[in-house]
């Protein structure tokens, strides 16, 4: 109900104001994918060891005029039969380089977590984006609010004031403050840093708060080699600081990410496969840690080592083949390799 609502307002908006509109209005821009996988687990014991899925996407993303645009977002997921409105924003754009985005987006941290789907060259994102891993999901998620975006020629930035929760209602006045920026001193090289801070209610002093920060730092480089082989490098770290009751005696550690990804896209002259990406990427976290003061920092790191080969088929159409190594410092714990086949389908 909360999803139809809020495209139905979205529609209205859209519909009512383009009737002021004259020159540039464009409003039934669709754009989305499709995606078939197949996974094959290599936990001991697991159980089912493998399984299909598929999801999709598909964004309405109307442009009124010079001046408003908006997008709304729907999430498919076949396995549950579930629907999930993701996007859902006004833009505003009063002067030229500068805009004004209000409603529910991405807040700008965590280029793991940012890269499109479709841009992908692994069949999935980094672990420490996964919900379930850490905490970065308290700095890098879709949330409700106002963002200012600027681009500067070679320099963006953006700065967004949210609520702090999507998924459950509104009930404090907790609120999360995230800016973004890059810079671009070659046309193939962006450098990128995010600050993010979050904010909870304390469970030991009641009208208290407490906030944690998180840290990111990534460099991307997509550097044509020649005319028919581009180079691929990814690289990132995050310090996410933990919003919790602090007690004297105790030492506090962020969590850490490092992230380092290579490749290469070869281009091809064939019929069907039109270029080859060959990529691996290193992945280590250490969790975020509280110990009495002293204390030796436990060995709890872990990590996952991928590998993939991409098969593009034109633009839009790629075939994946991924491994997935997962690793933990901590003895007695065993790691594990997943095979993924992806199928990706963009329109």
């Amino acid at each position: 109900m909360r999803t139809a609502l809020v495209l139905l307002t979205l529609v209205t908006v859209c519909a009512f104001a383009a009737e002021f509109t004259t020159g540039g209005a464009d409003m039934w821009k669709f754009n989305g994918y499709g995606i078939f996988r197949l996974d094959v687990w290599g936990q001991e014991d697991a159980d089912p060891d493998m399984g299909f899925s598929t999801c999709g996407d598909i964004a309405w993303t109307p442009t009124l005029n010079d001046m408003l645009s908006a997008k709304a977002e729907l999430g498919l997921d076949a396995d549950d039969n579930s629907v999930v409105l993701t996007d859902a924003y006004l833009n505003m754009t009063p002067a030229e380089g500068f805009a004004i985005r209000g409603g529910q987006f991405k807040r700008m941290f965590g280029w793991g977590y940012l890269e499109p789907t479709t841009a992908m060259l692994f069949p999935d994102r980094p672990l420490y984006t996964d919900s379930g891993v850490g905490i970065f999901s308290d700095y890098g998620k879709r949330d409700i609010g106002l963002m200012l975006l600027g681009d500067f020629d070679m320099f963006t930035l953006d700065a967004a004031y949210t609520n702090g929760v999507v998924d459950t209602e509104e009930t404090d006045s907790n609120k999360q403050f995230t800016v973004h920026g890059t810079v671009m001193p070659a046309e193939w090289i962006t450098i990128g840093a995010a600050l993010g801070m979050h904010t909870e209610d304390s469970e030991a002093e009641e009208d208290e708060t407490v906030s944690g920060t998180g840290i990111d730092v990534y460099g991307l480089v997509e550097y044509p080699a020649t005319e028919t082989i581009d180079l691929h490098f990814t690289g990132e770290y995050l310090m996410l600081g933990d919003a919790i009751d602090e007690a004297d005696g105790n030492e506090y550690n962020d969590q850490t990410v490092m992230t380092v990804a290579g490749g290469a896209t070869f281009g091809l002259q064939g019929d069907m496969i039109t270029a080859i990406s060959p990529m691996i990427r290193y992945e280590q976290i250490s969790p975020a840690t509280v110990l009495p003061e002293g204390a030796d920092e436990p060995e709890d790191n872990y990590g996952a080592i991928d590998f993939c080969a991409n098969f593009h088929m034109g633009s839009h159409n790629t075939a994946q083949i991924g491994i997935r190594n997962y690793s933990f410092q901590a003895e007695g714990s065993d790691g594990w390799t997943d095979i993924i086949l992806n199928w990706v389908m963009a329109f």
